[in-house]
């Protein structure tokens, strides 16, 4: 845009009551100051607020988002009745 100036960018929290966006804080805006707000997915916010949580519990040290790694399935040698069939059996 033109005439546009940088401006700092801060992260208000609101109310919406069905009509209005209500500050929980008190703003340092003269009256009829034109604002951008920006609604987060709440199901993504959500997602984003588990895994920041996981890792503050040092649970994960990172999230990697899409990436999966397949390792070529090799099975591991075994003789006798199948671990599935042992299993089985032991259940009676």
């Amino acid at each position: 845009m033109l005439g546009r100036q940088e401006m700092d960018v801060a992260t208000i929290k609101g109310i919406y009551d069905g009509s209005i966006i209500q500050p929980v804080e008190p703003l340092a805006l003269p009256p009829n100051t034109v604002v951008e707000i920006l609604v987060p997915d709440p199901v993504e916010d959500t997602e984003q607020r588990f895994w920041q949580r996981l890792i503050e519990l040092g649970l994960i040290t990172d999230v990697r988002h899409g990436v999966v790694v397949e390792e070529p399935f090799e099975p591991i040698p075994h003789r006798g009745m199948p671990v599935s069939q042992t299993i089985i059996d032991e259940r009676r």
